[in-house]
């Protein structure tokens, strides 16, 4: 016999990649097997197992017609990698096999090459010149060696484990132009790290579920410049966005950062003297829902502006930094949810000033949340 939800039991199950995952057990009265199947859907429709996005949670105890089950949960890769599967708070009677899990992926790092080459070599990624494209998803890390290329998700996924780092760029020796772009990543303890880069490009991307989503960072002669963090969705890690060290002259841009825990977006400076992070821009992204929105430590002469600071707990904390928060006007600076102006003039930018903090001021408010002009 398997129980479902008794006193509030849950089998929650997590499904990243295509799996077919069938239950050998059958509702009271009812004969068959129950199926979760490849696309998210339960079988038979009958089966008193609902579903909130990934999780599955039977309201029902749930027996097999001799209460004897031959394999109570059986997943089964199904020609994919199957990855990810949580089984919690069920109680099992009276199985032969309790739970079986038939060629379940490891999680595996893949190394590109200062070759160009790839490895190991069957993992679902094609490489067509410098450019290197996923065809499926895909249980673990990538590291690059090699500068001036391409990798492109194709909307596929890299699946982490809560540790390490999902696409590694801190051990390229030509330390110049690789873009990263169209890729799905999770639960890593950083997404994306680029480490003393310059020129770089993050675009497109989906960045969820990891400590940090995207982390940059530089020292000394080994300065971060030039890159370009543009059109991803950062959200619901514990921080979106972190650069450190000495990291001048980059460009935060389009960006949906959202629900990240601590940091929507962090420049911190460790040493300022040698190793400052300063000169950077960051506009046109929503930040939104964050624990900071934008938070800064020694970090100066940075551009602010067009971006929407929409409820975060704290918009803007700045220590030993002084920024610059608008873009003069007419263009404006940045839409904050909390701003209480008024625009007698009707010109769209508030009357007066939004402290952003104690020493730095948004002159050019904005009335309205900034979105790109109709052509």
């Amino acid at each position: 016999m398997l129980k479902g939800i008794a006193s509030g039991a849950v089998l929650a199950l997590l499904l990243t990649g295509m799996l077919a995952l069938t239950l050998d057990f059958q509702p009271v009265g009812a004969p068959g097997t129950s199926c979760i199947r490849a696309n998210g859907s339960v079988g038979p429709a009958t089966a008193p197992i609902p579903s909130d996005g990934d999780v599955y949670a039977p309201i029902d105890d749930m027996y097999n017609s001799s209460e004897l089950l031959e394999a109570d949960v059986v997943v089964d890769r199904q020609g994919t990698g199957c990855t990810n599967v949580t089984i919690e708070n069920v109680e099992i009677e009276e199985s032969v096999v309790d739970v079986e899990f038939d060629s379940f992926e490891a999680p595996r790092t893949i190394c590109i090459g200062a070759d160009g080459s790839v490895d190991p070599s069957t993992v679902p990624i094609s490489r067509v010149g410098d450019v290197y494209t996923f065809a499926g998803d895909i249980y673990g890390s990538v590291v690059l060696l090699k500068g001036d290329v391409v990798v492109d998700g194709a909307g596929y996924t890299l699946q982490g484990t809560g540790s390490g780092t999902g696409i590694d760029v801190t051990a390229i020796s030509s330390y110049v132009n690789v873009t990263i772009k169209n890729v799905k990543i999770r639960e890593f303890a950083v997404g994306i790290e680029l480490s003393s880069f310059n020129e770089g490009v993050i675009s497109g991307n989906t960045i969820t579920n990891n400590g940090d989503g995207v982390r940059v960072s530089g020292f000394g002669q080994f300065s971060s410049f030039n890159n370009v963090i543009s059109g991803n969705t950062i959200a619901d890690n514990e921080n979106g966005i972190v650069m450190e060290g000495y990291v001048v002259g980059n460009v935060i841009s389009g960006n949906i950062i959202a629900d990240n825990g601590h940091y929507g977006v962090a420049l911190i400076t460790w040493m300022p003297f040698h190793s400052p992070t300063e000169e950077n821009v960051i506009s046109e992204n929503v930040i939104t829902g964050n624990g900071y929105g934008v938070y800064f430590s020694g970090s100066s002469d940075n551009l602010v502006y067009h971006n929407n600071f929409v409820d975060n707990a704290v918009q803007v904390y700045a220590e030993n930094s002084a920024n610059v928060w608008d873009n003069g006007y007419p263009s404006g600076g940045n839409y904050w949810s909390d701003y209480v102006g008024v625009d007698a003039n009707g010109d769209g930018i508030g009357d007066t000033p939004y402290v952003v903090v104690a020493a730095d001021v948004d002159k050019y408010a904005l009335m309205n949340p900034w979105s790109l002009p109709l052509c």
